[in-house]
Parts: C-alpha cells; sequence; structure tokens
C-alpha cells in the first residue's frame, strides 16, 4: 500500500510539473503574440500621425493655392470691367 502511495504521488508530481511547463510554453506563446500585435499597432499609429501631418500640410497648401487662385481672378475681373469700361 506504501509502494502505491509513492507512485502515485510521484505520478501526480510529474504530472503536475508537465501542466506547469505547459502553461509556461503557452505563456510564452503568448507574450510573443502580445509584443508582436502592440508592435503592429504601435507602427500602424505611427503611420496614421505621419498621414494627419501631410494631409494637414497639403491641405494649407491646398487652401492658400486656391485663395492665391481667388485674388488672381478677382484682379483679372476688376481689370476685365476696367476694359469693358474704356
Amino acid at each position: 500500500m506504501e509502494e502505491a502511495y509513492k507512485r502515485h504521488k510521484e505520478e501526480l508530481e510529474i504530472q503536475q510539473l508537465q501542466h506547469f511547463q505547459t502553461f509556461r510554453n503557452y505563456r510564452e506563446v503568448f507574450e510573443e503574440q502580445k509584443s508582436a500585435i502592440e508592435q503592429r499597432y504601435r507602427t500602424l499609429l505611427e503611420e496614421a500621425i505621419q498621414d494627419a501631418v501631410f494631409l494637414s500640410t497639403r491641405n494649407q497648401e491646398l487652401m492658400h493655392e486656391n485663395q492665391v487662385l481667388k485674388q488672381g481672378n478677382g484682379t483679372e475681373n476688376v481689370e476685365s470691367g476696367n476694359m469693358k469700361g474704356k
């Protein structure tokens, strides 16, 4: 009976160690995946910020171009009006 108890206890300890090893392996894979996902989202965030800065700058450039064109058209209209009056 004592011998059966020792074997059973040893088997339980071995099984417990196997469970711990399985959990460590799972945790390691989980941490690697977590790091990969975090890096991907950081990259996406950085790209999104760069896009936002680029689009903001481009929008300001286009607004300036529109303003210049409107001013140019206004000057042409005034000159055209002066020529019609002559």
